[in-house]
């Protein structure tokens, strides 16, 4: 076991620090007993990361946390409560006002930038 210089308090271990004792973010999870299930690093890793994207973009996901359930899109912090009521069967989302929101028009439309 190797002993590493402790962060202070406040500190991001940012990327300078982990490569000054020789570090990654996954050795440094594994190390602390939180190991992520798969190495960010990994090809693999970052293909599924790009093809979720490409799903998202195609779904119309706009912000965050982004929930889908049914085909409905529920975004943004603020859209918890509203997919809480979705949830428990709410008959709102059986009148008119749901469709008309949806009807409303796009504002603001994202491109993708894909730096290869």
């Amino acid at each position: 076991m190797r002993t590493v210089v402790p962060v202070s308090p406040g500190e991001v271990p940012d990327e300078g620090y982990l490569k000054r004792h020789g570090l990654t973010k996954y050795r440094l999870a594994n190390d602390i007993g939180v190991s992520p299930l798969r190495d960010v690093a990994d090809p693999a890793v970052k293909a599924q990361l790009q093809a979720n994207t490409d799903q998202a973009l195609e779904l119309g996901v706009f912000g965050v946390p982004t929930v889908e359930v049914d085909g409905k899109l529920f975004w943004g912090f603020d859209a918890l409560p509203m997919l809480a009521a979705y949830l428990r069967q709410d008959t709102w989302f059986d009148g008119p006002d749901w469709p008309a929101a949806g009807a409303a028009g796009v504002g603001l439309q994202r491109v993708s930038l894909r730096v290869v």
